[in-house]
């Protein structure tokens, strides 16, 4: 881009001084009065001057479009599978991962397995890429190198339905309405299964606390729902989604 520029601004300035020669020329051949000149050197000036800006918005409006391009190019389209995440999936391996930017920037992930009910810890300070890994084992982005295996009971490699892969982001997303609804994502047909999923991630006790219950409104202004409850809600959310 910054060569555009720069071949931009030599046309810009190189046209203004062209067009000053010009108009001097015609002034000492007696066919323009020295204001005639001056007019017309003001406005050819306004005219190139404004022909830059719009052809520097133009550039950089092609840049910002060939970022979008380029991070539409991670991204994979997710095949629909038949296998049931719950009942198949036993294990997840992490080998020789890499996501690498067309600005030079690389992450690069550890060798890891997961099997099903483990635990795992990753930490890294912000930017070091732990958000795209989520987003890689959900099939939202494609690596660079490496891959993402799932295995079955059998140690068989298989093709889970990824969409069904519950996932709780940092900031928990909620909406303006009552804790029941959030659960529910508004499917009236879910209603009588959410004292169940309340159940299932330990809500019980604090859904009490309030005096609406279920029918507690969230107030995102003021956070009336505190972080911890919040994420249970949202877990509450991805269990009773994934039933159905």
């Amino acid at each position: 881009m910054s060569l555009s520029i720069f071949i931009s601004d030599f046309t810009n300035v190189a046209s203004q001084i062209l067009f000053g020669v010009w108009a001097g020329i015609l002034f000492f051949q007696g066919k323009l009065s020295i204001g005639a000149t001056l007019v017309a050197e003001g406005f050819a000036s306004q005219i190139f001057n404004a022909l830059f800006v719009y052809e520097q918005a133009i550039i950089q409006f092609k840049s910002i479009k060939t970022v979008n391009n380029q991070i539409k190019e991670l991204e994979k389209d997710i095949s629909e599978s038949n296998e049931k995440l719950d009942s198949d999936l036993a294990e997840l391996e992490i080998k020789d991962l890499t996501v690498k930017y067309d600005q030079g920037e690389e992450i690069s992930y550890p060798n890891i397995q997961v099997s099903r009910g483990k635990k795992i810890l990753l930490s890294g300070d912000s930017g070091t890429g732990k958000s795209t890994l989520f987003k890689l084992i959900l099939g939202e982005l494609k690596p660079t190198t490496g891959k993402i295996n799932y295995f079955d009971k059998n140690n068989q490699k298989i093709s889970p339905d990824l969409s069904k892969i519950g996932y709780i982001a940092q900031k928990p997303r909620l909406f303006p309405a009552t804790i029941a609804d959030n659960i529910t994502m508004f499917n009236s047909k879910l209603s009588n299964r959410v004292e169940q999923m309340i159940s299932e991630v330990d809500l019980t006790k604090d859904i009490k606390k309030f005096e609406k219950g279920i029918d507690q409104k969230i107030n995102l202004d003021h956070l009336n729902i505190p972080g911890g409850q919040r994420q249970k809600i949202v877990l509450a959310r991805a269990k009773i989604l994934k039933v159905t």
